[in-house]
């Protein structure tokens, strides 16, 4: 069996590499909308949000959502759930760098709050998945 010679072995490292660095790459700059929530099933509701524009009124509109609010400003976006859903349902948020109040008529069900679990400096923007249980009763 013949050797390999030490060229043909850091040829296969730096194409490894490559493969490796490339990967990373393209997995970053790739949408894995899909991923990450577990065998059951899942519904996108990126559909019939509302948001609430300066006058006060609400305006129809499709998440992902950007918005052109000064830092100390607050967007509330609201969402009509279905009126049956499973004891076990969870509303995941995908977040950078923002507070999340969720509230049910009114009523406070869940509170994240960016700047006390700031794992990472303000200068890079981690994503943040946010898991908000839901039930039946709300």
């Amino acid at each position: 069996m013949k050797k390999l010679s030490q060229k043909v072995i850091d040829y296969i490292y730096i194409l490894f590499l490559g493969f490796i660095v490339g990967f990373g790459i393209y997995s970053y700059a790739t949408a894995h909308p899909n991923m990450g929530f577990g065998a059951g099933s899942y519904e996108a509701w990126n559909e019939n949000w509302y948001v609430k524009v300066r006058d006060g009124k609400y305006t129809s509109v499709t998440l992902p959502l950007e918005t052109e609010n000064e830092k100390a400003e607050s967007t509330t976006i609201r969402k009509q759930l279905p009126e049956e859903m499973n004891p076990d349902d969870v509303l995941f948020i995908k977040s950078i760098h923002q507070n999340i109040v969720a509230t049910v008529d009114g009523e406070e069900i869940y509170r994240y709050q960016y700047e006390t679990t700031q794992y990472i400096n303000e200068g890079f923007a981690p994503t943040q998945w946010i898991s908000i249980p839901v039930s039946n009763a709300y």
